[in-house]
C-alpha cells in the first residue's frame, strides 16, 4: 500500500505532457487483433442482443458496477431506442466483447443526468453527441492487451460518423483518463462524481471531436507510420471483419427491434417497461406505434389502454438533401427530422427568414420525388438542444405519403 502511494506520488510530479507521450509510445496493436476469426458488427439479432446484455451483466457484477438480477441481462430504456446501436466482437460465433452508441435523441443522453452542464456546452458549440456506453469484454480476452477494447475503439469511431454524429463522450473511471486522453485525443471536462448509473462508482466527463483536423493532430502525436505503433491509422484502415450497416440514401440510423423483439426484451425477459415514468412510455410507445402500428404493440397498452399516442406525426430522423424555393430564390439545405405534417431544416446561419413566410420544398426519399408547398412555424436560433440552426416548416396539406415512404428505407428490419 505505502509503495503504491509513493509511486502515485512521484506519479503525479511528472509533467503531463510527458506522460501522455510516454503512454503513446508503449502502445502497440496486439498481432491478435489481425485475427481473421473475430467479426465486428451491429446486433441484430435475438441471440446477439441477448448475448450481448448477458456479458454486459456478468461484467458489470463482476466488478460491482451493479446489483445481479433476475433476468441476468443489462439493459434500459436507451438500449431500446432508434438511435441505440449495440455493437458486438464476435470471435467464431462467441460475442466477446460489446459496446453501446447513443445518438443524441428526444431522451436526450444517460450522461445528461449527471454532466447536463457538459453536454449542454457541446450541443451549443454545434456537436452532434453520440455517448459511448456499456463496454464489456469476457474473460477470456481481459488479459489480451485491450484486443477486444481497440476493435469496438475502431468500430464507433468509424460508426459514429456515419450516423452523422462529431462528438463521441462517455464517462469513465478518473483512473482512466491518461489512456483515452493520450492514445485518443478526449477531453476531460467538469468534476469527478460518483455515478448512480454504474452503483455510485467515480466517473469523469471525456470528449473528441470528430474530425479531419483531428486526426492529423493525433497521427501527428505518434510521430509513425506503422499501423501497429499509430492507433489513428489503425483505426482508419480498410478492414473486411468490420461490417457495417448498408443504408439507403437519407436514412442515418440502424434500429433493429421488431414487436416481437421489444416483447421478448421489454415484458417478458425484464420488468423494464413497467419502471418506466408514464412520460417515458409515451414517448417509447409514440416511437414505435410510428413503425409497427398500436395493433402489433397490443401488449404494452393490456393494462395501460390510456398510452395509447394520439395521431400527431411522429418525426422520423433523416439526412436529405433538399431544394428551397423562397421568393423565387433556390438554397440547397438539408432536412434532419420529417413528419406527415411537416419537417425540420438546416440553413445557414446567416440566412434571414420570418415565421410565417411560405416556400417550397422539392427532395427524394427513395425513388420517390416530392414538391410540397410549406410555411415556416417556428425559427431555430442555434440554441436548440440537439438541432443547429434551421426553420421548422409546417405542410400545408398533410403527407402521409412522405413519412410512408421515409419507413421503407428508414428501417433497419422492414429493409
Amino acid at each position: 500500500m505505502k509503495l503504491n502511494k509513493i509511486f502515485g506520488f512521484v506519479a503525479g510530479l511528472i509533467p503531463k505532457n510527458f506522460k501522455l507521450s510516454f503512454i503513446r509510445r508503449l502502445v502497440r496493436v496486439p498481432e491478435l487483433c489481425s485475427d481473421p476469426r473475430f467479426t465486428i458488427k451491429v446486433a441484430d439479432t435475438k441471440d446477439e442482443l441477448e448475448e450481448a446484455y448477458k456479458l454486459l451483466h456478468e461484467c458489470y457484477v463482476g466488478k460491482k458496477l451493479m446489483e445481479p438480477n433476475q433476468s441476468q441481462l443489462r439493459c434500459n430504456l436507451y438500449s431500446f431506442l432508434p438511435e441505440t446501436t449495440t455493437v458486438i466482437v464476435k470471435f467464431e460465433s462467441d460475442i466477446v466483447g460489446t459496446v453501446t452508441l447513443i445518438r443524441d435523441n428526444r431522451l436526450g443522453l444517460p450522461s445528461d443526468k449527471d454532466f447536463l452542464v457538459e453536454n449542454t456546452r457541446l450541443r451549443n458549440r454545434d456537436q452532434r453527441l453520440v455517448e459511448v456506453s456499456a463496454l464489456a469484454v469476457s474473460k477470456r480476452f481481459q488479459k489480451t492487451g485491450h484486443t477486444v477494447s481497440l476493435m469496438l475503439m475502431k468500430y464507433l469511431y468509424n460508426y459514429a460518423q456515419l450516423i452523422g454524429a462529431n462528438n463521441l463522450i462517455c464517462t469513465v473511471h478518473p483512473r482512466a483518463q491518461n489512456f483515452y486522453e493520450s492514445l485518443w485525443g478526449f477531453e476531460r471536462s467538469g468534476d469527478v462524481i460518483q455515478y448512480p448509473f454504474v452503483n455510485g462508482a467515480f466517473a469523469i466527463h471525456l470528449n473528441l471531436a470528430l474530425s479531419n483536423e483531428m486526426v492529423l493532430q493525433q497521427v501527428a502525436k505518434y510521430g509513425t507510420t506503422d499501423l501497429q505503433k499509430s492507433l489513428p491509422l489503425w483505426v482508419l484502415a480498410k478492414d473486411s471483419r468490420f461490417k457495417y450497416p448498408v443504408r439507403r440514401h437519407g436514412q442515418i440510423l440502424d434500429p433493429v427491434f421488431t414487436p416481437d423483439l421489444l416483447e421478448y426484451f421489454f415484458l417478458e425477459k425484464t420488468n423494464l417497461f413497467k419502471s418506466l415514468t408514464t412520460q417515458q412510455k409515451i414517448i417509447f410507445l409514440k416511437i414505435y406505434t410510428h413503425f409497427f402500428g398500436p395493433e402489433a404493440l397490443s401488449k404494452f397498452f393490456v393494462d395501460q389502454p390510456g398510452l395509447l399516442p394520439g395521431s400527431r406525426g411522429f418525426r422520423m430522423e433523416v439526412e436529405i438533401t433538399a431544394a428551397m424555393n423562397f421568393k423565387n430564390q433556390f438554397e440547397i439545405c438539408k432536412i434532419l427530422d420529417i413528419s406527415p405534417q411537416g419537417a425540420y431544416i438546416v440553413l445557414p446561419d446567416h440566412y434571414i427568414i420570418e415565421v410565417g413566410e411560405k416556400l417550397e420544398l422539392s427532395f427524394k426519399i427513395g425513388s420517390s420525388s416530392f414538391r410540397v408547398d410549406t410555411h415556416v412555424a417556428w425559427i431555430n436560433n442555434g440554441k436548440s438542444k440537439i438541432s443547429p440552426f434551421g426553420i421548422g416548416v409546417q405542410f400545408q396539406t398533410a403527407q402521409p405519403s412522405v413519412t410512408a415512404e421515409a419507413q421503407k428505407f428508414t428501417y433497419l428490419k422492414s429493409a
